[in-house]
């Protein structure tokens, strides 16, 4: 899926849109509680079933999904290497040099558990853009 979002330092309000373009999710990051609506249905999911559709938040924080997002890595993913693991489950990460300096530009999380990858990739950021239709008040 492709989204766009708008982000500050402690909200996110991500859509994501299918490989048609329409709309399909509204995701809202705000003060580390979290939410996923669907637009198409009319509904707000559940956290359990949000872990269900977004199994990666078993190894991260609300906040965490922020950072990288802003292409920082969290001081308690930062090591010598380029990924962070436990005994089950890995995070990679990839970045590029920009204007702003080394910027995270992939995370790849592997969820061993249940055999899983999911990555995620951004493709342009555009800092000091905002994007107020996405913020539902």
């Amino acid at each position: 899926m492709n989204f766009i979002f708008t982000s500050s330092k402690d909200n996110l309000y991500l859509q994501m849109s299918d490989m048609l373009g329409r709309k399909q999710y509204l995701f809202t990051i705000e003060k580390n509680n979290y939410e996923l609506f669907s637009i198409r249905e009319d509904k707000k999911y559940s956290k359990e079933s949000m872990l269900i559709a977004f199994p990666f938040f078993e190894l991260i924080e609300p906040i965490d999904l922020i950072n990288f997002l802003w292409g920082i890595i969290p001081l308690k993913f930062q090591s010598n290497s380029d990924f962070y693991s436990d005994q089950l489950n890995k995070i990679m990460f990839k970045t590029v040099e920009s204007e702003n300096g080394h910027l995270v530009n992939e995370i790849s999380f592997q969820i061993n558990n249940d055999n899983n990858e999911i990555n995620l990739i951004i493709i342009e950021r555009e800092f000091d853009m905002e994007y107020p239709h996405l913020i539902n008040n």
